[in-house]
């Protein structure tokens, strides 16, 4: 009797242990494809900051072009309001000249008036 009861337990527990043992293997299986699922996550993660890394350098580069060509343009500006404030001043010269012209015209006619007969 403690025979039978021995190999019946014995049993049992083979049953049991066969029944965890496969739980543990659906366990593993299911860790497995998480393992997988992750790595394969990070590889996209670090695909897009590779790219986002990439669209950063072409902002910094374009940024630097339009810096480049903000500082021509300044320049350009800088010596364009030179030009134009030297023209204003030979044109305050010129009038000036023009008007010491006339003075000396309108005195000119006024003395060969006087010479008139």
């Amino acid at each position: 009797m403690y025979g039978r009861r021995c190999v019946q337990f014995c049993s049992d527990a083979t049953r049991f242990l066969a029944v965890e043992a496969e739980r543990v293997k659906d366990i593993a299986e299911q860790v497995n494809r998480s393992a997988d699922e992750q790595s394969t996550a990070a590889g996209g993660i670090a695909q897009s900051m590779e790219q986002i890394a990439s669209d950063v350098r072409t902002i910094r580069d374009r940024l630097e072009r339009q810096l480049t060509k903000a500082e021509q343009i300044a320049n350009a500006s800088k010596t364009t309001l030179s030009i134009a404030q030297k023209n204003s001043s030979i044109a305050d010269d010129f009038n000036r000249e023009l008007e010491t012209l006339f003075a000396s015209a309108n005195a000119f006619e006024e003395a060969v008036a006087r010479f008139r007969v």
